[in-house]
């Protein structure tokens, strides 16, 4: 449907907190999807809330209505629900989806608040030189011929650098082509895919960064998971397929087939690389003292305060640097213009 395109992360965990907040006041789940509809103002979500009403009325369960759209509820979502619903606790299920989404939806906003001003400052310092190298830089390069005298390297170089960019549009092209191929490369080849990943893991600094943005969410979904009572070796083949990184959730399978064996959670990490002695301690502490889902809540609480704090590092570093990149970048092109001008001057 394509009215389900226009409805973002954010309009589903708003709705799921609305349902929480209704249902735990006792009020009946058709009467609480009827008030939420009611009260959007956006039609994409109100269209989605009516479509999950009807197949309720129509006597589905509520997973069923809500597997209708994967697109919005995912596989998480829709085996919690399932679990809420068999243990008659639905409104403590829609309070913790509600409450998972929020913090994941606060993570994503920290990664891309990291990411999102360098990629801007570096999109708009390509186009200016690419308009200065097509535009600009050619103008002048005409000037200097008509003055038939000797040219800095560096201005030579920069006109060099302008005539291929004039006369090969191709070579501007080429690396989107190339970036959409290696794209849907990606999504067809599960063997590249897990060599990207294996790259990036091991990338230091981003790697590292990675790797706790992927621990923090899988930790917050295990917690969450473990706590509505699913047991430990299906909430760890459910996390294990929503992971996003096929390195994890090789690992996570491995554990879950330890744990089958007889293994506890925390002894079975130890053998793998991917879990830092940190968390494999605190986990054996959670087992212990039968606390493993606040235990799990705390980890991610851990590691989503690191990255917050990455990010803010990041940040001032990356100022700083990317305005010297531009400096450089954009002054360089002016200087290597004027530096013909200047020689003129002197010589005159």
């Amino acid at each position: 449907m394509k009215f389900l395109q226009k409805i973002s992360a954010l309009d589903i965990a708003i709705f799921f907190r609305q349902l929480a907040t209704l249902t735990t006041a006792g009020i009946p789940i058709i009467q609480s999807f009827e008030i939420i509809k009611r009260s959007q103002e956006k039609i994409p979500l109100k269209k989605l809330i009516h479509s999950v009403k009807n197949e309720i009325e129509e006597g589905q369960n509520l997973v069923h209505s809500f597997k209708k759209f994967p697109d919005f509820f995912d596989h998480l979502t829709c085996h919690l629900i399932h679990v809420g619903e068999q243990t008659g606790k639905i409104d403590t299920i829609f309070q913790r989806i509600a409450h998972y989404k929020e913090k994941s939806l606060a993570l994503k906003k920290q990664i891309k608040r990291a990411i999102f001003y360098p990629a801007l400052v570096f999109m708009i310092s390509s186009i200016i030189s690419i308009l200065m190298l097509t535009c600009v830089v050619p103008r002048f390069a005409e000037l200097f011929r008509e003055m038939h005298g000797s040219l800095p390297y560096f201005t030579k170089l920069v006109i060099t650098l302008s005539d291929l960019c004039c006369h090969n549009l191709w070579l501007g092209i080429f690396p989107i082509i190339l970036v959409i191929f290696f794209s849907m490369a990606l999504k067809k080849s599960i063997q590249l895919k897990q060599q990207i990943d294996q790259l990036l893991i091991h990338i230091p600094v981003i790697g590292n960064a990675i790797k706790k943005i992927i621990l923090a969410r899988l930790s917050r979904s295990l917690a969450i998971t473990f706590a509505a009572g699913v047991p430990l070796t299906d909430a760890l083949k459910i996390v294990a397929t929503a992971c996003g990184n096929s390195l994890f959730t090789k690992q996570f399978m491995i554990l879950r087939s330890r744990i089958i064996s007889g293994e506890q959670l925390h002894h079975a990490m130890q053998s793998l690389t991917l879990f830092p002695i940190m968390l494999v301690q605190m986990i054996k502490i959670g087992e212990e003292s039968g606390t493993l889902d606040q235990m799990l809540e705390k980890i991610a609480d851990l590691y989503e305060s690191d990255i917050e704090q990455m990010v803010a590092l990041l940040s001032q570093l990356l100022e700083p640097l990317i305005m010297v990149i531009l400096g450089v970048l954009i002054g360089g092109l002016v200087i290597a213009m004027y530096l013909p001008i200047f020689k003129l001057g002197t010589v005159i």
